[in-house]
């Protein structure tokens, strides 16, 4: 499962965060995303990885790559109300369609599902 959460500040910025340099998506961009083997996380869950507030469910879908389906469950969540998230940095959302990104993290990024 990649659990994703999509936060939008009032500003537009959107919080994103680069994958690691090796592996699926290898160096691309993404909203933070945890990973799980089994499961889909939690709300509570989510809220303490990422320090941000009230995550609401947005959707689900399954992504098929050359080799393996991969579960995405989306979240939205609001900005900290103090400081910053414990992840990821701030893109204004019109640089976002320039950076690297898996098609299934476009459709997260890009089309704003769940709205």
């Amino acid at each position: 499962f990649h659990n994703v959460v999509l936060v939008r500040r009032e500003d537009g910025a959107v919080l994103i965060e680069e994958r690691p340099h090796k592996g699926l998506w290898a160096g691309m961009w993404q909203a933070p995303t945890l990973e799980h083997d089994e499961r889909a996380a939690t709300a509570r869950e989510l809220a303490d990885w990422l320090g941000v507030r009230r995550l609401e469910p947005a959707i689900s879908f399954e992504h098929q790559t050359s080799h393996r389906l991969v579960q995405f469950a989306v979240w939205r969540g609001s900005p900290p109300a103090r400081g910053v998230p414990k992840r990821g940095a701030w893109v204004d959302e019109t640089r976002l369609s320039r950076l690297p990104m898996s098609s299934a993290q476009r459709r997260i990024l890009l089309k704003d599902p769940g709205s």
